[in-house]
């Protein structure tokens, strides 16, 4: 949990000032999946979704950034994911 603490305190906007992510919590979104790669996946491709259009799983979000919107769906377990079986070639 801490290298995700700082890879997340690691953002600076324009100004040089820390952003980090604080609703839904890192520890709260790490708990809805199995990695933080899938976190990082999963919403962004589901920021690309509601970027062209896609449609909206919760009536309230906290924020209006796709990406966001995305997280606050993952916390509230709205999207779900499944992970494919790994295939051996021989």
């Amino acid at each position: 949990m801490k290298k995700l603490k700082i890879l997340l305190s690691q953002n600076k906007n324009k100004k040089g000032v820390d952003i980090m992510i604080t609703e839904p919590s890192a520890e709260d979104l790490l708990d809805k999946v199995d990695s933080i790669y899938t976190l990082v996946i999963l919403s962004a491709r589901r920021a690309r979704h509601i970027n062209v259009g896609g449609y909206k799983l919760l009536d309230v979000y906290k924020s209006k950034k796709p990406i966001s919107m995305s997280l606050e769906e993952i916390a509230k377990r709205k999207i779900t994911y499944k992970k494919n079986q790994k295939v051996r070639v021989k």
